[in-house]
This record gives structure tokens, C-alpha cells and sequence, in this order.
């Protein structure tokens, strides 16, 4: 019941009261109504009074339960703000900790990225000291086929000498030959004069 349903119940109940004892007064003589009627107003002031006393209670108690109700929300607000500092700080530290991750992730792959590059580095390396090596071997085997080529060109060089030589040696025995030819030639010439002059005429 609310503070106006509150007066009007009660003026109505004051306006039954209050005919109730005008039907009493008819009866009585005036002075004594008089008296009546003061106490009634002293009475109902009194009623009146309390309860304007009770309606002021009843207002403070309203007061007092809105005060309460009031003190309940912003208990719930403090709550739900609390709530909503920790969901942030939550999401604070999920952050942070996705950040770190991220870092750590990023330093691995940076680790990672610099271990190939060390690999690749030394894969060009190796590759390099091979193809050094083959150069090597390359200069080696020419110069091998140089030594070899310098040799053959050496015996064949010497094998023409010999060939030389031998040609050489073979015209002079030609020529001995021929030197001694023509020697016999003379002697048996010499024999055939000597054998002329010796006959008989």
C-alpha cells in the first residue's frame, strides 16, 4: 500500500469515526457534547498524529530499504567493476604472455634462420674448398699431360736421333761399300793390265 492509499484509508476511517459519534452527541445535552467533540479533535489529533509518526516510520522505513537497495547495486556494481578489472587484467596477462610467446617464437625462427644461413655458409664453403680441390686436380693432371706430352716429344726426338744415326750409319757403310767396290774395280782393272803386259806377241 502506498503513502496516498495509506491517507485515504485512514480519512475515511476518521469520517466513519466521526459520524459514529455525531449519532452519539444527538443524545447528549451541549455542553457535554462540547466536551466530547474537544476530546474527539484531542483524540484524533492524536490519532492524526501518530499517524502522520507512522506514515514518517514507514517513509524512513522505505527510505531506509531503498537506502539498502541502493547500497545492495552499488555492491553489485563494486562487484561487477571488480570482476571486470580482473577479466581485464586476465586479458592483460594473456597478452603478455601471447607477447612473450610471440617473442620466443620469433627468436627460435631468428635462431633457426641463422643456423641455415651458418649451414648454407658452410655448404658454400665446402663447396668452395671442392672446387678448389678440383681445380687443383685439374692443374695436376695438366700438368701431368704436360710432363707426359714433354716425355713423348723427348722419344720421339730421341727416337729420331737413333733413326738419324742410323741413317747415318747406314750411308757410310754404303759408302764403304762403294769405296771398297771401286777398289776392287781398280785391283781387277790393275790384274787385266798387268795380264796384258805379261802375254806373249
Amino acid at each position: 500500500m502506498d503513502h496516498m492509499d495509506r491517507m485515504d484509508h485512514m480519512d475515511h476511517m476518521d469520517r466513519m469515526d466521526h459520524m459514529d459519534s455525531m449519532d452519539h452527541m444527538d443524545h447528549m445535552d451541549h455542553k457535554d457534547r462540547m466536551d466530547h467533540m474537544d476530546r474527539m479533535d484531542s483524540m484524533d489529533h492524536i490519532d492524526h498524529m501518530d499517524s502522520m509518526d507512522h506514515m514518517d516510520h514507514v517513509d524512513r522505513m522505505d527510505s531506509m530499504d531503498h537506502i539498502d537497495h541502493m547500497d545492495s547495486m552499488d555492491h553489485m556494481d563494486h562487484v561487477d567493476r571488480m570482476d571486470s578489472m580482473d577479466h581485464i587484467d586476465h586479458m592483460d596477462s594473456m597478452d603478455h604472455m601471447d607477447h612473450v610467446d610471440r617473442m620466443d617464437h620469433m627468436d627460435h625462427v631468428d635462431r633457426m634462420d641463422h643456423m641455415d644461413r651458418m649451414d648454407s655458409m658452410d655448404h658454400i664453403d665446402h663447396v668452395d674448398s671442392m672446387d678448389h680441390m678440383d681445380h687443383m686436380d685439374r692443374m695436376d693432371s695438366m700438368d701431368h699431360i704436360d710432363h707426359v706430352d714433354r716425355m713423348d716429344h723427348v722419344d720421339r726426338m730421341d727416337s729420331m736421333d737413333h733413326i738419324d744415326h742410323v741413317d747415318s750409319m747406314d750411308h757410310m757403310d754404303h759408302m764403304d761399300r762403294m769405296d771398297s767396290m771401286d777398289h776392287m774395280d781398280r785391283m781387277d782393272s790393275m790384274d787385266s793390265m798387268d795380264r796384258s803386259n805379261t802375254s806373249p806377241r
